[in-house]
């Protein structure tokens, strides 16, 4: 009797290390929708996690910019651009139309990018306070500038940055708004840094 709940407890303790081992290191497909409700005005946008596609109507939209730092300028963004969550761009839609975020199961790793001093354009993948999401990163971060402009789903069911909206925010005021990951935000860079978020 010893012999086989001896068995039976070695047996289990290897399902619970595979589930353990094969569980935790693929993450299950999904996707989500959001709106942009209002024609010609635009809005930012940003992955909420490592994506395999961003769906919108080509027609519906007049314009997709992000802000390249090194050049200073407003740029059309590469197809893999949008997929990444550290990245964010802005979008103009002509009419009211959603875009879609597509995730499928991959390996939890990093998604990151090479800053530049001066101000950079990024989004995120967690919703978390700004002293938070840029602790890593927060000595070469002197300012942080939150847009006004909303997509649909952070106006509905996400955190309101209200007043701290629009303006230069110092680091003595990062401690209670939430940033959101579907959202695009800047930071002024004093050094080149690489900014990275781990994916889960």
């Amino acid at each position: 009797m010893k012999k086989y709940l001896k068995t039976t407890v070695v047996l289990a303790i290897m399902f619970v290390m595979a589930d353990v081992a094969f569980g935790s290191v693929y993450s299950y497909g999904g996707s989500e929708s959001i709106t942009l409700t209002t024609a010609n005005e635009w809005a930012v946008i940003s992955a909420p996690t490592k994506l395999s596609a961003f769906n919108y109507t080509g027609a519906d939209i007049s314009s997709i910019l992000t802000y390249n730092a090194s050049t200073g300028s407003f740029v059309i963004p590469s197809a893999s651009d949008l997929l990444e969550p550290v990245n964010a761009f802005y979008m103009l839609p002509n009419k009211s139309t959603s875009v879609s975020f597509v995730w499928g199961s991959y390996t939890p790793g990093f998604s990151s990018r090479d800053l530049s001093a001066g101000w950079n354009l990024i989004g995120t993948n967690t919703d978390t306070t700004a002293i938070s999401e840029l602790s890593d990163i927060k000595t070469s971060v002197s300012t942080l500038f939150v847009p006004k402009d909303r997509n649909d789903l952070k106006s509905l069911i996400g955190d309101s940055w209200g007043g701290s909206a629009n303006k230069n925010i110092d680091q003595t005021e990062w401690t209670s708004d939430v940033f959101n990951p579907r959202d695009g935000y800047w930071i002024n860079v004093t050094s080149p840094v690489t900014y990275s978020k781990v994916l889960n």
